[in-house]
């Protein structure tokens, strides 16, 4: 009986919370194949800003958690416009988490993915 519950004990020591939950709310800079994009992503757990500084441009999306590593992105304003409604929703998908950065895939929402980036979280 206490070897039971010595064994349930440290299973639940075990769990840890998600690596990605530690990346759901920053500031991070963009990366795309090793180049930094100029842009600035802000997450809060309702919003994502995100701003380009070399075209001073900002879009900010609704974000809504599917699970601990995946989230959709609804369109408010892109480049500085309202969205279309038209506007697909995407699908982020983080693949691959670090001390200090994270890995994504991006996807149309039922599509597959057709962007890969590294954030790094810079505050």
């Amino acid at each position: 009986m206490n070897f039971k519950l010595i064994i349930i004990a440290l299973i639940l020591l075990s769990c840890k919370p998600s690596d990605c939950e530690k990346f759901k709310n920053g500031t991070f800079k963009n990366y795309e194949n090793g180049e930094w994009t100029k842009t600035i992503i802000t997450r809060t757990n309702e919003f994502q800003i995100e701003y380009n500084e070399v075209t001073n441009e900002e879009s900010k999306d609704q974000v809504i958690w599917i699970d601990e590593c995946t989230y959709r992105l609804k369109s408010i304003t892109y480049k500085n416009k309202p969205a279309s409604k038209t506007t697909p929703d995407l699908i982020v998908k983080i693949t691959n988490v670090g001390v200090d950065y994270y890995e994504i895939e991006v996807a149309e929402d039922g599509k597959e993915p057709t962007y890969w980036s590294r954030m790094e979280l810079i505050n």
